[in-house]
């Protein structure tokens, strides 16, 4: 099992990573390419997962000899904190259909981000023998935030792997942002979703039709993209946890990849 680090942040305050380190890392004194992962207690085995399902990279990645580092970051467990952090934007209306009695939600991804890039990347670096090669990654509300932080800081996050992004939740002002914003230096995007994301027709229109939007936007700034959709594929951990080995063999991670 991965262990848990305790990383002490002016931002954000006490946060928890977990570190994967390749085959053969203390034996060498090679530097590695990093990809960063949200939502971090889903990342590496079942037992502390949402649900009790993760992605189960940890077993994928030392089978497959990867020779990169991966940092996964846990969310706050606070009621409604993974929505505010990673949502740069409230969204009054959605928040009503989640929380109709509570708070407005989203509004937090700005200082989430410059959690990210101000702190965990110089932590890491410090902390690891790294190259300047690296991903970002995460699912749903984690591939909005992604993609924000690739927007915002393309010379450290080049590339953005969003799987089933809830681009929806701050449709409007996260176009907006897109366009206003120097995409030149992205080096690739993918996104993907599945046919029953939602089983509310209405929603997986919703659902689809924002990321055909993004999707259009980095097109006509020339951003490298990809967009797949997975037939019958739903909203779920295990279904993006079907996906992660092709995704990250297309986009150099694995020893496949590089022969």
């Amino acid at each position: 099992m991965i262990p848990k680090q305790i990383i002490q942040s002016e931002i954000l305050g006490e946060r928890v990573i977990r570190v994967f380190l390749p085959n053969g890392y203390a034996e060498k004194n090679e530097r590695y390419p990093v990809l960063y992962l949200h939502d971090g207690q889903n990342i590496f085995s079942d037992e502390e997962a949402f649900e009790g399902n993760s992605l189960q990279l940890e077993p994928y990645l030392s089978k497959q000899d990867v020779q990169w580092i991966v940092v996964a970051i846990d969310h706050d467990l606070a009621e409604n904190a993974r929505i505010h952090e990673y949502s740069p934007w409230p969204n009054a209306e959605a928040s009503k259909k989640i929380n109709p009695d509570g708070e407005v939600l989203g509004g937090r991804g700005a200082s989430y981000a410059r959690f990210i890039l101000d702190e965990l990347v110089p932590h890491i670096d410090r902390t690891y023998r790294t190259t300047r090669e690296r991903l970002i990654s995460g699912s749903s509300l984690g591939g909005l935030i992604s993609l924000y932080i690739t927007a915002q800081a393309p010379d450290v996050f080049p590339r953005a792997l969003c799987i089933s992004p809830a681009f929806h939740f701050n449709q409007e002002p996260f176009e907006e942002y897109l366009e206003r914003m120097d995409l030149s230096k992205i080096e690739a995007v993918y996104l993907d979703y599945g046919t029953i994301e939602s089983l509310d027709p209405d929603s997986q229109q919703h659902f689809a039709s924002a990321i055909h939007s993004v999707d259009r936007i980095l097109r006509e700034h020339d951003v490298p993209t990809e967009l797949e959709i997975f037939k019958g594929a739903i909203h779920d951990t295990l279904e993006w946890r079907k996906r992660m080995p092709d995704i990250l063999e297309r986009y150099g991670m694995t020893p496949a990849a590089k022969r």
